[in-house]
């Protein structure tokens, strides 16, 4: 599938007279892209641009699966243009992630709503948190007026971020687990966004003698969130045909192994030297990888 778009005869910035061969405005530089079409055309421009699933995209996966860091040496090394961008990459891959993700999360909850019509509080979130001498789970069925009843005679003080606290364990409470969950895949989507060139910097500051500018670090890093997201996909489709219990010791097998030939493939040093900077760069990762995980939960159960 090769992307074709729109073009203009006359450029709408400047009045320049289009040849056929022009795709930028030589004159100013706007792209020659003829955006008043139908809505059909548009939407399918834009699936196009984003996806374009053609023999590019199809090598690209291919690499990414069995060539460990090969996309991201190339990408450094500057031969770019056999292969999808590393962001369009991700935000492709990541995408259909969590597309799926939310789509098979409804399923769900429309099979476990139909099995709890009698039983309303069996779909609610199902975890406690304390705060006050009040947890969150004797808020269930609440109004919040009741809320504040019980602050008063708990003897709590009924000031604004007490109010704001039990007001949230009351949202908490009272909200189903699917809507939560919804909301905490949201708020780990944009994390990812922070995980990311943090682990680049991790890769960078390890291997300073190899990577000139730490960009180089960020762009491995991407590659790897790409294969992580891939594999979880592929996770994802088949969770209903296996176990989650396998596909989740797979995970813990594979990724640290992808990692590990990520950087032999990338630097090429001794075995013990690389199992090393794996490991560390493992567990630092890990480490900010929980981290980000609490503070991620912390504030969806802050703005639930």
């Amino acid at each position: 599938m090769t992307e074709k778009q729109a073009k203009l005869k006359i450029c709408s910035n400047c009045e320049y007279e289009f040849k056929d061969v022009n795709n930028y405005c030589p004159n100013c530089g706007q792209k020659n892209h003829d955006l008043n079409i139908p809505l059909k055309h548009l939407l399918e421009e834009v699936i196009e641009s984003t996806f374009h699933l053609d023999s590019k995209t199809l090598r690209t996966l291919k690499v990414l699966i069995f060539k460990p860091g090969y996309l991201s040496k190339e990408f450094n090394a500057g031969r770019r243009a056999n292969y999808v961008m590393p962001v369009r990459l991700y935000v492709m891959v990541s995408f259909i992630f969590f597309f799926l993700l939310s789509t098979f999360s409804s399923t769900h909850k429309n099979e476990t709503d139909l099995k709890n019509d009698l039983n309303p509080n069996k779909n609610k979130v199902n975890f406690s948190i304390n705060y006050g001498g009040i947890s969150s789970n004797e808020l269930a069925g609440f109004s919040l007026a009741q809320v504040d009843s019980l602050m008063n005679a708990r003897g709590i003080a009924n000031t604004n971020s007490n109010k704001y606290i039990y007001h949230q364990f009351y949202k908490i409470a009272n909200s189903s687990s699917a809507e939560f969950m919804h909301l905490l895949m949201k708020n780990i989507s944009y994390m990812m966004f922070i995980l990311m060139p943090l682990f680049g910097l991790l890769i960078f500051i390890f291997n300073r003698k190899f990577l000139t500018y730490y960009i180089e670090g960020v762009i491995i890093s991407v590659h790897f969130h790409s294969f992580t997201f891939l594999l979880s996909t592929i996770f994802l489709l088949f969770s209903y045909a296996l176990s989650r219990e396998l596909f989740f010791f797979m995970g813990i097998l594979i990724i640290p192994l992808y990692m590990y030939f990520m950087f032999k493939n990338i630097f090429e040093q001794r075995t013990g030297l690389t199992a090393f900077k794996t490991l560390i760069i493992g567990i630092l990762y890990l480490s900010s990888l929980c981290f980000l995980m609490f503070l991620t939960v912390v504030i969806s159960m802050l703005i639930i």
